[in-house]
Order: structure tokens, then C-alpha cells, then sequence
């Protein structure tokens, strides 16, 4: 690992991050705006974050309360610069999520699976994990 990248707005949370990667804070980067597709004081795309750094073994890892989708239209240019990308995107907190993000990620020609089993998420069994696979 050369260096980790966690966006997080919530303070509630920033100081359990903190405290967690404390052995590694020198590899460790906490981006205290959404990541999403606009960029805006708030908002930063996977892309705009990206410009000027190395692109080769990058892993996303999206638990974004639903806005998965949303944050991989804006990683349109990483995702098709980045062959070598690898990634376990969730894909339960909308019904629809696991179909249209395993479409998009088709889209960029990634071999993907789902994790086995089921979530019981809003009253409804949704799949949990989409990841990237290796063939």
C-alpha cells in the first residue's frame, strides 16, 4: 500500500477514523468532502481527485449510503484509463443498485462478481458486494 485516500465529511466520524489509522498516518489521507460527480466546495469526483496522480494499483472501495452509482459517472476517465483498477463497490442501499452498477461497470469491460449470499436491507434480501474478478 503506498497510500490511502478516505473521504469523509461526517465529524462523527473523523475522529474514529483518525484514532483507527494512527499507526499509518503518514499513508493515510482523510478528504473531508462527498465524493460524487460534480466538484463544488463540498463535492470532489474520483476524477478531479486523481488529476496529476498516479493511476496504476488504484482499489475503491465505495460504502456510500447509495450514491455509489453517482460517484462512479464521476470516475468515468479513471475507470477508462485504469485497466488495472480493482474495486468492491456495495450495492444494497438502492433496489436497483446491483443491476445498474454491474451495467456500468460492464460498460468499461470489467470482469465483476457478486459476493455470495444476501443483505436484508429495507425490508428487502439485495445483494451486498459487487468486486472486481480476475480471470
Amino acid at each position: 500500500m503506498d497510500h490511502v485516500y478516505i473521504f469523509e465529511c461526517d465529524e462523527n466520524w473523523i475522529e474514529a477514523i483518525t484514532a483507527t489509522f494512527n499507526p499509518w498516518k503518514n499513508k493515510v489521507t482523510i478528504i473531508r468532502k462527498y465524493v460524487s460527480d460534480i466538484n463544488d466546495e463540498n463535492n470532489i469526483t474520483i476524477d478531479r481527485f486523481l488529476e496529476g496522480k498516479e493511476k496504476t494499483n488504484l482499489f475503491l472501495k465505495m460504502d456510500i449510503e447509495g450514491y455509489e452509482l453517482i460517484t462512479l459517472t464521476g470516475a468515468s476517465n479513471t475507470l477508462k484509463e485504469s485497466p488495472d483498477i480493482d474495486f468492491a463497490i456495495c450495492t444494497y442501499h438502492k433496489k436497483e443498485d446491483a443491476n445498474e452498477i454491474a451495467k456500468m461497470i460492464q460498460s468499461y469491460h470489467f470482469e465483476y462478481e457478486q459476493t455470495d449470499g444476501y443483505l436484508f436491507y429495507a425490508n428487502d434480501l439485495r445483494k451486498a458486494i459487487l468486486r472486481r474478478k480476475y480471470t
